[in-house]
Formats: structure tokens, sequence, C-alpha cells
């Protein structure tokens, strides 16, 4: 499994990446710093062909993470992979963006511990039981 994380918060970028090696030490976890380098994470050597899921943060310098979903679902080679939008906030009218545009918003947590839960529910969910 392999993860794209883009965040300009190296501190939020460390948390991530420990709680993803604690849930499952096998997945690769790529960074960008910011928008304009995740596209162009995405785009190189056609690292998207092997990814599962995207994780961006909303505010961030150059290009914001909605700026980025928004290229990211008009690639046709981009669209189909899963993004989750991170932040401690988000007004209405991000999130109205961010649901139309087929992205799901998640609150970064606190304790770490929830970080680990709210990761884990997405990358691992637990099987429905019939």
């Amino acid at each position: 499994m392999t993860i794209l994380t883009v965040d300009d918060d190296i501190e939020d970028q460390e948390i991530f990446n420990e709680a993803v090696s604690i849930i499952d030490p096998l997945i690769v976890c790529l960074k960008a710093n910011n928008g304009i380098e995740g596209y162009n994470v995405l785009l190189n050597d056609n690292t998207y062909l092997s990814l599962d899921y995207i994780f961006l943060d909303i505010n961030m310098p150059k290009m914001t993470g909605i700026e980025l979903l928004v290229l990211i679902k008009k690639n046709k080679e981009l669209k189909n992979i899963p993004v989750y939008m991170l932040s401690t906030s988000c007004s209405e009218s991000e999130l109205d963006k961010i649901t139309s545009l087929g992205a799901t918003m998640i609150q970064k947590q606190s304790q770490f511990s929830l970080n680990i839960q709210m990761l884990r529910s997405i990358i691992h969910p637990a099987p429905v039981v019939h």
C-alpha cells in the first residue's frame, strides 16, 4: 500500500507518518510540503499508478489543498484515487466544496491515539458483518 500526504507542517507530517507506521509498517508513505510539490510527486514517474490514498492539508502556502484537489479531480489518471482532506478547522463553504469534489473531510486530532484510530478506520476498515 502506498499513501501520499501533502502538508506544509513538518511536525504534522511526522505525526501522520508515525501513525501510519504503527498501523502497518509495510505502508509506503510519500510526502510533499505543499500543493505544487504534491502535484509534481503525483505526476513524476507515474507515482499515481501505485497510490491507494491521498491525504491533503487544506491550508498550505503556494497551493492550498482544495486547489490541489481540483487538479486531482480534473486529471483522468488521478481522479479515482480516494482523497482525504485534513484540517484542524474547516468552514461550511470549504466542506461543501470538498464534498462536491468527491473528497472526504477529516479533522486532525490533538491526541496521537485518536489519529491512529482515525487513520486505521480508513486504511484498514473493519469488515462488515452480515
